[in-house]
């Protein structure tokens, strides 16, 4: 299936959705006027038959208020139809968007920069342009962390595999993709919400209040003392009014006493509980989904399959309930009968308590399971979204990289210059060459993105691909820190230290680095750089440099295992041509003195 056709079969969703979503408009509108219509006559049937037979008026009061709450109920189960099928409509188009745009609506990772990470801050993981923008459609804490987490570390062969293997299963089903992420559409701010930690800290605060036995037990034989009280209205009416007074003084007074930890308790179950609704239903689409991935069969049915599935969405559904149960407090009158009848507060917060013994422990396990999907979900539809891409091969036997047509993933196509280039297990050293401008950074980064895509296990900006799983590590955008009083040489030399204690570990490393250590003198960084490839060779680790220095690359005439590269330019009619073609060998051309040329400077 081609681009084209991609974005043809997303249209004739928009089109399909639209058709939907008007005719339950139509349909809302009609439930609208219909349910004014009701009750106007109900109010009219009721007053006329008031004056024929008061009976027949409260009975037929009573079956029209029930018919009437119907009515309303399916009108807000329409709406809230019309309302998905108008957000599908809008994740659709952003998915043509990041075709041909490459704009994402969804959270594009700022929240995950690191520039103390091996690579994520050089290689553009994160960011307004970066790969997360482009690639995520959580919204979710979890299915965000889990992507970013995906994209950040070294997985192991068994891990890619399972993802991969997810991910091809997901790519296809677009229908279950747009309708999961529906689910979760209205979540805002997910990146800085966590839902577990919120109820995490709900659970963990001391509700031994509510749950203390003496007072458990007069909650129970409260609503039987006011049914005595109201049998002994016919018999003591005067008294009565007083002991009520008594009674509703003395449940105020106990409500008092743990309001300031129920509103505490209650604020952050509201702020949990305003999307737990949208995490059962994207739960539930989960369970309901025939998953083909062992790895995913495990994670839903880890123990009883009969009754997991009732177990965990049941659990987010009482969770919710409880939440909007305890938000009655808001309201001060109904508040106030509530607590002064049934010691509301103290009610709710031990069936809060009573939820936590019998769900707190799979909470977790359960919005993890969301992320994991999620994520998975969101490095399907980039799979889905680049057909000409390819799913890449592991080499695990030795070190091997290998690209055929590879492309910048965040570039767009028709700007892109595709490469070849290949990494065999006895070149450890490739040395680029190249004239400011020429494409050797972004070559680099052609690169490291495409191995992150890789270990995601999603598709790469290739023809084809082949890679070996190794530790990554980048040395390209050296920043100062100038608060830390830190130098650009000094941040430099903490990269170094990386790189060193990297490759002392017995884990294979590749590196790639642009313009070693650029903070110091031309001498002692020709001295350095040295080093630090000679070291590189020494560990028999692998790397990538970019240079500009020709002595550097000169080791090679000395040195086994250090592959030359160049990228070319050529000059014409007074401009500068590129053709960002990497090329065997050392560049002969390079671009400054004719630059400083063009500025009238005498070079």
């Amino acid at each position: 299936m081609s681009e084209s056709q991609i974005i043809a079969n997303y249209n004739l969703s928009i089109d399909k959705h639209q058709v939907a979503e008007q005719a339950l408009a139509k349909k809302s509108q009609f439930l609208s006027i219909s349910r004014l219509l009701f009750f106007i006559l109900l109010v009219a049937a009721v007053i006329l038959a008031s004056s024929y037979n008061g009976i027949v008026a409260t009975c037929l009061g009573i079956i029209g208020f029930f018919v009437f709450l119907y009515i309303v109920k399916s009108h807000h189960k329409l709406d809230k139809r019309k309302i998905e099928t108008n957000h599908k409509q809008r994740l659709i188009k952003n998915e043509i968007a990041t075709i041909t745009k490459l704009e994402n609506d969804h959270y594009d990772g700022s929240h995950f920069i690191d520039d103390e990470h091996h690579y994520t801050s050089d290689l553009d993981v994160f960011g307004p342009f970066s790969l997360f923008r482009l690639v995520n459609r959580g919204r979710t804490y979890a299915g965000m962390h889990k992507l970013a987490d995906y994209m950040s570390t070294t997985p192991t062969t068994e891990q890619l595999e399972k993802r991969s293997e997810v991910i091809k299963d997901l790519e296809p089903d677009i229908d279950w993709r747009i309708d999961f992420h529906t689910s979760l559409y209205e979540v805002k701010d997910g990146h800085l919400n966590n839902v577990t930690a919120i109820i995490n800290n709900i659970l963990n605060s001391d509700l031994s209040f509510a749950t203390n036995s003496k007072l458990s037990l007069y909650r129970k034989v409260l609503p039987f003392i006011w049914l005595a009280l109201g049998g002994l209205y016919f018999i003591f009416p005067s008294a009565i009014y007083i002991l009520a007074i008594i009674l509703g003084f003395i449940n105020f007074r106990i409500t008092m006493s743990y309001a300031e930890r129920v509103t505490e308790i209650q604020q952050r179950l509201s702020q949990a509980g305003t999307y737990l609704d949208r995490y059962a239903n994207a739960l539930s689409k989960i369970y309901d989904r025939k998953w083909n991935s062992k790895w995913i069969k495990n994670l839903l049915f880890q123990k009883n399959k009969e009754t997991e599935l009732e177990s965990k969405i049941d659990a987010l559904s009482k969770l919710k309930n409880l939440a909007d149960l305890l938000d009655y407090r808001l309201h001060m009158v109904p508040s106030f009968i509530l607590n002064i009848g049934l010691l509301w507060d103290s009610k709710i917060s031990a069936r809060i308590s009573d939820w936590h013994q019998n769900h707190g422990e799979t909470i977790q396990d359960t919005f993890d399971l969301i992320g994991t999907i999620e994520a998975l979900s969101s490095l399907a539809s980039w799979s889905y979204n680049h057909p000409e891409h390819n799913y890449p091969m592991i080499d695990e036997k030795h070190f091997h990289l290998k690209g055929v047509d590879m492309r910048h993933p965040l570039m767009p196509k028709e700007e892109c210059v595709a490469n070849d280039f290949e990494v065999t297990p006895r070149d450890y050293m490739s040395i680029i060459t190249g004239s400011n401008m020429s494409g050797k950074s972004t070559f680099l980064r052609t690169v490291g993105l495409n191995m992150i895509l890789g270990y995601c296990g999603t598709r790469v900006a290739a023809q084809s691909m082949h890679y070996s799983i190794v530790d990554l590590i980048t040395y390209m955008r050296i920043k100062d820190a100038l608060e830390e009083n830190v130098s650009t040489f000094k941040s430099e030399l903490n990269r170094v230290v990386k790189i060193l204690d990297l490759l002392k570990s017995s884990r294979p490393a590749f590196i790639l680095a642009d313009e070693i250590l650029r903070g110091t003198n031309s001498h002692d960084k020709l001295k350095g750089s040295k080093a630090i490839v000679l070291r590189i060779l020494q560990q028999k680790s692998y790397g990538i440099v970019a240079t500009h220095d020709i002595a550097l690359a000169q080791l090679s005439e000395k040195h086994a295992g250090i592959n030359n590269f160049f990228f070319d330019i050529d000059f014409a009619a007074g401009e500068l041509l590129f053709d960002y073609k990497i090329k065997k060998g050392i560049c002969e051309n390079f671009n400054a003195s004719f630059l400083l040329g063009q500025l009238g400077l005498d070079v």
